[in-house]
């Protein structure tokens, strides 16, 4: 029982310590940075649980020996009846740099409406840099779907990459998204894209 305990402590642990580098990185960035009526927020919660009208998640490149999945990407997988997995080894979803795949999740697997895959490339050469071209890619499928919300979860420590700081991918994530979002305002007040909603 005691080792049960303190494994739930060390659970807990990380979790903060990743809401808090992430936090950090939010509020770097200041008010001024982010563009008008845009509000991010940090939550310790995978994907599996998250209300929103739309999810995206992370993957690095499928590896034929088999994935790691772990942590809240494991329990993803598993609400979803291991979707993710099967999409993987069909080679439907290979997880490629920026590779995309929009999935409307089936009644009574994970509360999301809609679902997008987003590829992390290879996990052997994931640089923190990376993570900005991601998070630019979630900001235009985001808007280009017309959603209010979203929630995007990285996944790169679930799937055992810790080679890079997570403040450091957090920081690429969020500078990214924030400009991914920036663009497609100034996109929409020339009247090439839609008005963005996205809040």
């Amino acid at each position: 029982m005691r080792k049960f305990s303190s494994f739930l402590v060390l659970l807990a642990l990380i979790s903060v310590s990743r809401v808090t580098a992430a936090q950090e990185t939010v509020a770097q960035l200041g008010p001024f940075a982010a563009p008008d009526k845009l509000n991010i927020f940090v939550r310790a919660e995978g994907p599996a649980t998250r209300v929103t009208p739309l999810q995206a998640a992370c993957f690095f490149e499928h590896q034929v020996e088999g994935d790691q999945l772990s942590g809240g990407t494991k329990s993803f997988d598993d609400q979803m009846g291991g979707l993710i997995k099967k999409l993987r080894d069909s080679g439907d979803f290979t997880g490629h740099e920026l590779e995309t795949l929009l999935i409307t999740p089936l009644p009574g697997t994970v509360p999301a409406k809609k679902l997008l895959l987003i590829g992390l490339g290879d996990p052997k050469t994931f640089t923190a840099a990376r993570m900005k071209n991601i998070g630019l890619v979630a900001a235009r499928e985001a808007c280009k779907l017309n959603v209010d919300k979203f929630s995007l979860s990285p996944n790169v420590t679930d799937a055992g990459v810790t080679t890079v700081k997570v403040a450091d991918f957090d920081q690429q994530l969020v500078q990214g998204f924030v400009e991914g979002i920036a663009i497609q305002k100034k996109l929409a007040a020339q009247k090439l894209v839609p008005k963005v909603v996205l809040t």
